[in-house]
């Protein structure tokens, strides 16, 4: 049996979520298949309907740890003390760097 949270309901419908290996899943399912226990079987896991999207079909990593590693001695972070002290400079190059993979996502799932 599988440990589900119960996210919602409405009528007899109810959105749950589980764990597949370290992925979580959500799923409407009849609320009947949920045990007392909130647990369901694995068929019923299976027979969900899928809720959200799967977004690992939308994200594109086209940074690299070489392009990071560029930009970071590009603006001067070149220490573990550099780092340290310009904490707010690395998350800049980390969020320019991934800015066009973002817009990426949000084109791909229009």
């Amino acid at each position: 049996m599988i440990p589900v949270r119960i996210i919602n309901t409405v009528g007899e419908t109810a959105l749950v979520e589980w764990m597949v290996g370290a992925d979580f899943v959500r799923g409407y399912l009849p609320k009947g298949v949920i045990q007392a226990n909130a647990t369901i079987s694995e068929s019923d896991a299976e027979a969900a309907t899928s809720y959200g999207v799967t977004w690992e079909n939308y994200i594109r990593n086209s940074v690299s740890v070489k392009d990071i590693a560029r930009e970071m001695r590009r603006h001067g972070l070149w220490t573990a003390d550099d780092l340290r002290a310009r904490p707010q400079e690395y998350m800049r190059i980390i969020q320019t760097l991934f800015a066009l993979d973002v817009v990426a996502v949000f084109e791909g799932v229009k």
